[in-house]
């Protein structure tokens, strides 16, 4: 299932995809900064790492969390 969201997300345009106190961020953008985290940890988090993830709604949140669900982490919420 996460495959078909991040295809969807990739292709996706600039339509407002999270909206957090004063800023909307876009899927492009969102996509953009997903990357960008995956990017940094890509070779410190492996797949089936148990990541424990405290976050709020915020863009950088949002995409960490999908950063870390793209390199297949165990994600727990705290």
């Amino acid at each position: 299932m996460s495959d078909f969201l991040f295809e969807r997300l990739a292709a996706a345009d600039d339509t407002p995809a999270v909206i957090h106190s004063d800023s909307v961020t876009t899927h492009r953008q969102l996509w953009q900064r997903m990357q960008e985290f995956e990017h940094q940890l890509r070779g410190t988090i492996e797949p089936g790492a148990v990541v424990s993830f405290d976050g709020d709604y915020s863009t950088d949140a949002i995409a960490a969390f999908l950063a870390l669900l793209r390199l297949r982490a165990i994600i727990v919420p705290l």
